[in-house]
This record gives C-alpha cells, sequence and structure tokens, in this order.
C-alpha cells in the first residue's frame, strides 16, 4: 500500500514531478499484538494509555499495518480538503480501514454553538473527512483493486471524550446504545465503506 500510495495515487492525480515523496516521509507502522493501541501521534502506537484514541483487538495476532494518510496528503498538496487521519488493514486481508481519532468533549460530538453560531460537531466532521478519503482512494485503480482483497471495509471514526459522564447520563446512556448496536449509526458512504464509531475504551475488532 504504501508504494501504491507513493507511486500511483502521486501518477494518478497528477502530481509534478518536483513532489517526490517516498514512505520514509510519513509516519507508519506494523504490529502483531494482540491489544494495539493507536493515537493522533507520529508514533501511532500509544504506550500510554492516558493517551489512547483507539483500541485495535487483534486476537488472531496478524500483521497490523497503520499509515498516517493525513500526513501523505498533506505531503502530496493536491487539495485543501480535510482528510482521515490512518490507514489501517491486516495482512489476512480482513478488514480494510480509514480512520478518524479525536478526543472531545461530549458537547461537540454534535452541532453546538459558537459565539452563539451554530457549529457542526466532530461526528459530522468525521464523516466528511472520511467520505472524502475514502472517494479519493478508491478513484485510483490500483489502490481500489488492492482494497476490494479484502472483505470489509469500514470508515471508522474513533473518539475519546475527555469530559467525565455519569454512568447513569443521557448521553453516556445513549453512546452505550450506540457501541452495542452500531448498525443503529452506520451508514454506507456509497462507495463500498460503511461509516463505524467506537467511543474508547469499545475496541475495533480485526
Amino acid at each position: 500500500m504504501l508504494a501504491l500510495l507513493t507511486a500511483d495515487f502521486c501518477t494518478y492525480y497528477g502530481l509534478p514531478a518536483r513532489i517526490n515523496i517516498s514512505p520514509n516521509d510519513f509516519p507508519h507502522a506494523t504490529s502483531t499484538e494482540k491489544r494495539i493501541a493507536i493515537y493522533d501521534n507520529d508514533e501511532i502506537i500509544c504506550s500510554d494509555n492516558i493517551k489512547e484514541n483507539l483500541i485495535i483487538e487483534n486476537n488472531n495476532a496478524l500483521e497490523i499495518t497503520i499509515i498516517s494518510y493525513e500526513r501523505f496528503h498533506d505531503l502530496t498538496k493536491i487539495t485543501h480538503e480535510d482528510v482521515c487521519d490512518y490507514i489501517l488493514y491486516d495482512s489476512g486481508n480482513s478488514t480494510f480501514s480509514c480512520c478518524e481519532l479525536t478526543s472531545c468533549q461530549s458537547d461537540y460530538l454534535e452541532t453546538h454553538l459558537v459565539e452563539g453560531k451554530p457549529q457542526p460537531g466532530k461526528r459530522a466532521k468525521a464523516y466528511s473527512q472520511l467520505q472524502t478519503t475514502t472517494n479519493k482512494l478508491s478513484a485510483v485503480p490500483s489502490i481500489s483493486a488492492f482494497i476490494r482483497q479484502f472483505r470489509s471495509w469500514t470508515a471508522l471514526f474513533a473518539y475519546r471524550l475527555s469530559d467525565n459522564l455519569k454512568q447513569n447520563s443521557s448521553i453516556t446512556k445513549s453512546i452505550n446504545a450506540f457501541n452495542r448496536n452500531p448498525s443503529s449509526i452506520n451508514s454506507n458512504l456509497g462507495n463500498g465503506f460503511y461509516f463505524t464509531q467506537r467511543m474508547y475504551s469499545n475496541s475495533f475488532v480485526v
């Protein structure tokens, strides 16, 4: 996938020859650990549970590759669109996922007021970023072929709430219900990817 990004993606979108990107120019990581925690940082894999955004449950000890797509996209300079943080996939061709990570207060998950004006919430912004990313990747024939090898394609929004919600609060009950029944909020992006959500510390199973 790294070679498909640095060669085929750049060729498809007509990047000028002066923009020469190699895999060493943007963060990526691999792991076969059964529990992999990641966060929005160049290190990608997190060793501090206070900073974790997403827990990947890798029960079959597959090799998981995680690529900083946002950093790669910034290097291409092809658009100013917001894209997701990471691409994530496994060596068993089980799951290919585009991931957006965030930490926020619960009030900012949905539409909220800033100086009296409504602003889109983190969930809506993540949906837009994931839709942009998956469309851009799927448009490149060789990358689309690579993605089609996988049984599941997900557009994953993983978030960690930074405020302390009581377990009996209506917000927490609602969020927990979402995680127990993700089909109630998952949405087909129209390109084969499904929008999926995980609130920390609910894990994403590969």
